[in-house]
């Protein structure tokens, strides 16, 4: 009788012996494995908006967005007016967070990152209000001058105003790693893979971040270059530099197929439809992806530039171009006005993004 008592117990230790071990492989499978295998990366920006994160505006969360005013404007701000705002779309509420003003605005958990007029990286705090913003000291390279950054998981990725190259390096500015040299404009992403120009060709190159191969995508000069799962969109200029062109490229079938003839630079993609403003008549488009149908969402009769898209609403900027005279060699400048314009692609009104100082 007492043996088998000692059997029971013995029994119910292993049992519990075999539970405790279960649990911690099945723990150690979803740390080490599990976690890698389904992880997704988290972007800066959103993540089919990666061609014009120059921009000036991003959204935070369902009710803010978070802007510069007074970069490159016509002069229509006092120095005390210019930085960067939160503006709360459903009261209206404005709440200047810093003097500086800035671009390529990435947002990741609850921190801004951006670049500010003397080229150098800040973070700032979008929960504190206290207009405390921190400069990224990149490690191992004085005098950097940052001509654009992209934000991916914790990661800082940045093209080098001098020379062009590209670098990465954690979120504190240490561990800088050379990713490309003597990129030729700004760079995107997709998945594991960085999409760039190269100086000595003009051509488009990507690199596996993984396994450090390059491959030479495209042999033709393009812009506004932006990917989303296997096709990469692009402008191209005509042959008879009359227009624009919105192309596709399909990696898997390496065909090119010219989607929208006669288009502003500006465009952005959800992956399922691009959205478009046509300088010939004066408006937006959406274009799907899917069947090529093509659909004008609303008039704008001025000039647009940086359109950006997050969470279903469209975000643009205005401008006036200035023809100037240097020597006798003459160039055409942007100027643009006080303030950015938005609307919802499913709900169309135009507004404006009011500024109460």
């Amino acid at each position: 009788m007492e043996k088998e008592k000692k059997n029971k117990k013995s029994k119910k230790i292993i049992i519990i012996l075999i539970i405790i071990v279960l649990l911690c492989a099945i723990i150690y499978f979803y740390k080490n494995y599990s976690s890698k295998k389904n992880s997704k990366i988290v972007y800066g920006n959103y993540s089919y908006n990666l061609t014009h994160s120059h921009g000036n505006i991003i959204e935070y969360g369902n009710e803010w967005i978070i802007y510069s005013q007074g970069n490159n404007a016509l002069n229509l701000f006092t120095e005390s007016q210019r930085g960067i705002y939160k503006y709360n779309k459903n009261n209206g509420q404005t709440i200047k967070i810093s003097d500086s003003n800035g671009y390529c605005f990435n947002i990741y958990n609850n921190y801004l990152y951006y670049v500010d007029e003397s080229q150098n990286i800040y973070t700032l705090n979008l929960d504190d209000n206290s207009n405390n913003h921190t400069l990224i000291w990149i490690d191992g390279a004085e005098n950097t001058k940052v001509a654009y950054m992209m934000v991916v998981n914790n990661t800082i990725f940045y093209r080098d105003s001098n020379g062009g190259n590209v670098y990465q390096v954690n979120n504190k500015g240490y561990n800088r790693k050379l990713i490309a040299e003597y990129t030729a404009s700004d760079f995107t992403f997709n998945k594991n893979e960085i999409y760039y120009k190269s100086q000595s060709d003009g051509y488009l190159y990507c690199k596996n971040l993984q396994s450090g191969e390059t491959l030479k995508v495209l042999d033709k000069n393009v812009d506004n270059v932006s990917v989303s799962a296997d096709n990469i969109y692009y402008t191209t200029i005509s042959d008879d530099e009359k227009q624009n062109n919105l192309c596709c490229y399909n990696m898997s079938q390496k065909k090119e197929i010219v989607l929208q003839k006669d288009l502003s630079s500006n465009y952005v993609t959800d992956g399922e439809y691009i959205y478009y403003y046509s300088e010939t008549n004066k408006c937006f488009y959406k274009y799907s992806i899917n069947n090529g149908q093509k659909d004008k969402i609303i008039d704008e009769s001025e000039r647009t530039d940086r359109i950006q898209l997050y969470n279903g609403n469209i975000y643009y900027s205005l401008y006036e171009e200035y023809g100037q005279l240097y020597g006798n060699y003459g160039t055409t400048i942007k100027t643009y006005k006080d303030h950015t314009k938005y609307f919802n692609v499913t709900n169309p009104q135009i507004k404006d993004l009011e500024i109460k100082f």
